[in-house]
């Protein structure tokens, strides 16, 4: 009579299950949340840096037009002074700017944004099923 208390009855055995899926459901809902915003805040300085890498680009883009336009404007033998200092600062700007984008741009895909570890363990929990 004792054995039969001992075994697990279907209804707890039916509770047991419903209340282990339900933790499961909830470790990889927290798994999943947590990856997302790790890839967002990975996204996000890609992104930074891109604004960033652009605003500079735009300013030496400005530079080397004003180096044009001194150079355009300035075919007086002391006007010619004046251009080369703001095409050498146009010209840096520009691919510090350029780098920035460049190196933004590459962090900045949708292949990045993939769920590997959530993925991973729902993989692992089916074949342990």
């Amino acid at each position: 009579m004792n054995q039969e208390r001992d075994q697990p009855t279907i209804r707890n055995l039916l509770n047991e299950l419903a209340f282990e899926s339900t933790k499961l459901v909830k470790e990889e809902a927290a798994l999943s949340r947590a990856e997302v915003w790790e890839k967002l805040d990975r996204m996000s300085n890609h992104l930074k840096l891109l604004i960033i890498g652009g605003a500079i680009a735009i300013a030496g883009l400005v530079h080397l037009l004003g180096a044009v336009i001194y150079s355009v404007a300035g075919m007086v033998p002391i006007e010619q002074r004046a251009w080369l200092p703001a095409l050498l600062v146009g010209l840096i700007a520009t691919i510090i700017g350029i780098v920035c984008i460049i190196k933004g741009s590459r962090g900045i895909k949708f292949k990045n944004l993939a769920l590997e570890k959530t993925s991973r363990s729902l993989n692992q929990t089916v074949e342990a099923l």
